[in-house]
């Protein structure tokens, strides 16, 4: 599948409330503009989506590049500053990493993929750091992924 109609069928493809983990409902997908970073290491599109959860913010995101090394580059130059700093990486996977920055007077947790052409994240804004919801979402988006590329 082309990088622009995996970009296509994320957007389109449905998320019910049944596959979202517990305590998350709702799923709604939309295209975001693209960080600099992103078109730094030349990204396709984004799809976000934004869950009803227990924190301030939760989310996931897929961003799609044209390659493995160009979505690896954006993963390995996060940009950092103002706050921002990696903190981990995600156990079990190898291409990962667990960010932590601030936004809007709430605590930001950032957990990224990458698979295949694809950074995936899972994004908590909150009171604290929350790692583990911020894995949660991560695996779900990556699940969701696995869903609609086969």
């Amino acid at each position: 599948m082309s990088p622009q109609a995996l970009l296509a069928t994320l957007l389109k493809s449905p998320i019910p409330d049944a596959e979202l983990p517990h305590g998350f409902s709702h799923a709604r997908a939309e295209r975001q503009a693209l960080t600099a970073n992103a078109r730094k290491y030349h990204a396709v599109g984004l799809v976000d989506v934004a869950l009803n959860g227990p924190d301030a913010e939760d989310a996931f995101a897929w961003i799609v590049f044209p390659s493995h090394a160009d979505a690896i580059a954006d993963l390995d130059h996060p940009v950092l500053g103002n706050g921002v700093r990696v903190i981990d990486t995600v156990t079990g996977i190898r291409e990962s990493l667990v960010l932590t920055g601030s936004l809007n007077g709430h605590t930001v947790t950032d957990a990224a993929a990458v698979v295949g052409n694809v950074l995936v994240q899972g994004v908590v804004a909150s009171s604290k750091v929350r790692v583990p919801t911020a894995i949660i979402l991560l695996r779900e988006a990556m699940a969701h992924l696995k869903h609609v590329q086969h």
